[in-house]
């Protein structure tokens, strides 16, 4: 009978090798952990209050700030440290019922995950508000007339309407 076989020398050396490429996906590293994370973080803004009187104008307004707020509050989880946006809306329109505003902005990103710092672009988007004298709606538009009540989410701003 003969000894069992010993791999080659050479299917040892490719096994470690595969071994070393795939720690890193497995979730095993041998390096160490950098730190390249700034302290300061991404923190939440309070919704502004509802103008008292709503025209063209204060509409505008409120509904910049409300979605810098917004964004700021959404980006408040800890591993963002920085967030670039631009909310200003582009499109106010007057109905019976309201004013839908329309904002067009670009987002990115940096956010710091197991010590390092990594940039992430949002991307353009289109954002449609329905702001009257009792609610705000808020909805990413999916196509251009869209009712936000229809279907987005009601954003509850102002002492009034966080108290209920």
């Amino acid at each position: 009978m003969s000894p069992p076989s010993r791999p080659s020398d050479s299917c040892l050396v490719l096994a470690v090798v595969a071994l070393l490429l795939t720690s890193g996906c497995l979730g095993w590293s041998s390096a160490a952990p950098r730190d390249d994370c700034p302290d300061e973080r991404v923190t939440a803004v309070p919704y502004p209050d509802r103008p008292a009187t709503l025209t063209n104008e204060t509409v505008r307004a409120f509904v910049a700030d409300l979605e810098e707020a917004y964004t700021y509050g959404r980006h408040a989880d800890g591993d963002h440290v920085e967030v670039a946006f631009d909310p200003e809306p582009d499109r106010v329109d007057r109905t019976g019922e309201g004013w839908f505003v329309t904002v067009e902005t670009a987002q990115s990103t940096r956010v710091c995950s197991n010590g390092t710092v990594g940039v992430s672009d949002g991307g353009e988007r289109t954002i449609r508000y329905f702001v009257n004298d009792s609610a705000v709606f808020r909805d990413l538009a999916r196509s251009p007339g869209e009712d936000p009540r229809e279907y987005g989410v009601r954003i509850r701003v102002g002492a009034t309407e966080n108290a209920s």
